[in-house]
């Protein structure tokens, strides 16, 4: 009997995260009562997006244009569980590995104008998860200064929207009364959108004390990553947030 097992990218991502972490803690995953004497271990992060809007005219011949803009309900929670390879008295060294999901909410339009005139436009709302590490670095002489950069994947949960693709066109070119002619048809709002999104990010935050061993993170990141949606050109996107975590 022949077994077969199928590896993906996802699974392949799992393995190799997975073999760094043990060759740099030594292949020992420091425990709640690890000898490294952090604070915590535990984050919960919600932040307030800001996705800047977009405007592509792409060929002046054919029209080509491109936009679409987000709105304010733009949102990101995550949690990260924290493996702390080095603590010294005046700095900690670590990385996190966690998840979390995504939501955002925008309009698009997207058409060309050669002999005629074609669009499709329309507001959408999207989900997706995503899976990652961050490495960071903490100093406790600069009121617990956190600088930190991390990789994030992930893919589509869910998406909602009206999208009208509208065409306009002229049947006879050499008419002597020409008349436009219009359609419209719905079409699936999900085609426009990536099924699988990569980021980079860069974080700059704080750590003040609650309670005993109850923290509040406070901070922002900037990010670079893939559109959310897989039409237009260029296909990266320069995005921030503003976030409240706590950390215990």
């Amino acid at each position: 009997m022949k077994l077969t097992h199928k590896v993906t990218v996802f699974k392949r991502f799992i393995y190799l995260l997975t073999t760094v972490l043990l060759l740099a803690t030594g292949f020992v995953l420091p425990a709640q009562d690890s000898t490294f004497n952090y604070p915590y271990r535990h984050s919960l992060i919600a932040e307030r997006q800001f996705v800047p809007s977009f405007k592509d005219y792409g060929s002046p011949r054919y029209g080509n244009y491109t936009s679409y803009a987000y709105n304010a309900n733009c949102f990101r929670i995550s949690y990260q569980y924290l493996i702390s390879w080095a603590n010294y008295r005046q700095r900690n060294t670590g990385i996190t590995i966690g998840a979390g999901a995504l939501y955002r909410e925008g309009q698009m339009t997207f058409g060309n104008v050669g002999y005629g005139s074609s669009w499709t436009t329309g507001t959408f709302t999207h989900s997706r998860w995503y899976t990652g590490f961050m490495l960071y670095t903490e100093w406790q002489t600069f009121s617990n200064l956190r600088l930190a950069t991390g990789l994030d994947l992930g893919g589509l949960l869910h998406t909602s929207g009206r999208f009208i693709k509208v065409e306009k066109y002229i049947p006879y070119n050499n008419a002597p009364y020409n008349t436009w002619i219009w359609t419209e048809e719905k079409v699936d709002e999900r085609s426009y959108f990536r099924t699988f999104n990569l980021d980079l990010y860069a974080d700059v935050g704080f750590r003040f004390k609650l309670y005993k061993n109850t923290f509040l993170l406070p901070g922002c990141r900037g990010y670079i990553e893939r559109r959310d949606l897989n039409i237009g050109n260029p296909s990266i996107n320069f995005s921030g947030s503003f976030y409240l975590g706590v950390a215990f």
